[in-house]
């Protein structure tokens, strides 16, 4: 357990806490800048209001309740944080990590969706502290280095 990893679950928590009824679940990934990923905007970045990047804590939270809707065309792809200055840097982002990455993360078991598949393998990168998933009735699900972290008791 890290301090990457508590502030991604301390960020998940935050949005769960104040999810709209229409909620739809994200995906973010918390990486170490600057960024150096295989993602490619879903959208045109200077589009979105607030301009990027989103800093403080609690805004940053609103955003990515407000923007994880049906309803938002900015709901749809991973959103990135850079955890060296807490600032929401990029929304709705296609992530797709390197194909030997990914081959190395399917589960053994019974399958997994293709969001859930991209973090695993995502949180294998050199390049992410971690990765976190919200969906809108479970709780908060962070990965690093292959595996789901377990969050840690205060």
């Amino acid at each position: 357990m890290s301090l990457h990893t508590d502030f991604a679950f301390g960020l998940l928590d935050a949005v769960r806490g104040i999810a709209p009824d229409d909620f739809n679940g994200l995906g973010i990934l918390f990486y170490l800048g600057p960024p150096r990923l295989p993602v490619v905007p879903l959208g045109d970045q200077t589009l979105f209001n607030p301009a990027l990047p989103v800093t403080e804590f609690q805004h940053i939270a609103r955003v990515l309740a407000s923007i994880s809707t049906v309803a938002s065309v900015w709901h749809d792809g991973f959103h990135l944080v850079d955890v060296k200055t807490a600032q929401l840097t990029h929304i709705s982002q296609f992530f797709a990590p390197p194909i030997e990455i990914l081959k190395a993360s399917v589960p053994r078991g019974t399958p997994m969706g293709a969001r859930q598949l991209a973090a695993v393998a995502g949180s294998r990168m050199d390049t992410v502290a971690c990765t976190g998933l919200l969906s809108k009735n479970a709780d908060p699900i962070v990965f690093s280095g292959g595996v789901r972290a377990v969050r840690r008791e205060v």
